[in-house]
């Protein structure tokens, strides 16, 4: 069992994203999967078909079938199988976890050792918690016994002698201020998620239901880089005239980089305002 909360970190539109070209059945099995792997310490499961087929509640048949599917998200390494964006995940978790348990521990530490030294007959109160009895002595008696304290006014605090026995320090220091919130990261940039917006009404509005386009963009995907295919899709927007034939030209362009022209594709340099403008929040963000 995982020491990791039980909730698993799940992204919807990136999920859909990668997914579409998936069936029911095969949604099912790839969600078993994800949460079996997060109960683990080391998010792995073993490359066993007959553990993994009881994991996803299919027939051995019925895995083999989708296995081929299924493990094209997955990493096999050592004889398991692990999921990139889950492992990302569980590390966060924990980083996450620890950090908030250092802080608790730094902040009621500090509390408790405070109360617990000195003489617990003379500390320094706030001025709302009553100090403690004196201790008894064999020579009190009921008529030596203190009497309740009345209702202290707050501009003019009761004296006590120091023939009570008590010490009473009033502590006017002004609380310490509140600790500033934690710092919000960005919003992650998403290439598949930037691929699937812009490519998939496209390919609608050019006659594609919608199973079919995705099917064709997770193609691309696996073929050519998230650049190249930003790069494409943003000269197909940037067309005065639509193409006859959108996926044969999308093809043409992630293969060679021209169709029926001269231009020369650079997959290094974007050349229209959507390819800059992922390139740029993806540099503002620091990744590579």
């Amino acid at each position: 069992m995982s020491s990791k909360p039980a909730a698993i970190p799940l992204f919807a539109d990136a999920y859909l994203a990668d997914t579409t070209h998936l069936s029911t059945e095969e949604h099912g099995a790839y969600l078993l999967l994800l949460m079996a792997a997060w109960r683990q310490d080391d998010c792995t499961l073993p490359l066993d078909d007959k553990k993994l087929a009881r994991i996803t509640g299919l027939s051995l048949r019925k895995w083999l079938i989708i296995k081929p599917t299924i493990l094209e998200f997955w990493t096999v390494d050592s004889g398991r199988i692990s999921q990139k964006r889950l492992q990302k995940e569980a590390t966060y978790v924990r980083k996450k976890s620890e950090t908030n348990r250092k802080n608790i521990e730094a902040r009621w530490g500090a509390q408790r050792t405070e109360n617990i030294e000195g003489d617990p007959y003379d500390r320094t109160f706030d001025g709302n918690t009553p100090p403690p009895p004196p201790p008894p002595t064999s020579e009190s008696n009921d008529s030596d016994a203190p009497l309740p304290p009345a209702e202290s006014d707050p501009e003019n605090p009761p004296v006590v002698s120091a023939d009570d026995g008590v010490k009473v320090v009033v502590d006017d220091a002004p609380p310490p201020p509140p600790s500033p919130p934690a710092p919000v990261d960005p919003p992650a940039f998403d290439p598949a998620k930037l691929i699937f917006d812009k490519a998939m009404p496209k390919l609608v509005e050019a006659g594609l239901d919608q199973r079919k386009a995705g099917a064709i963009i997770g193609k691309w995907r696996k073929q050519h880089s998230d650049g190249r295919i930003i790069d494409a899709i943003a000269e197909w927007i940037d067309l005065k005239r639509p193409p006859d034939n959108p996926v044969a030209w999308m093809q043409q362009k992630l293969t060679h980089g021209r169709y029926d022209d001269a231009r020369k594709f650079n997959r290094d340099e974007p050349t229209n305002a959507l390819a800059r403008a992922a390139a740029e929040r993806q540099a503002a963000r620091g990744d590579p």
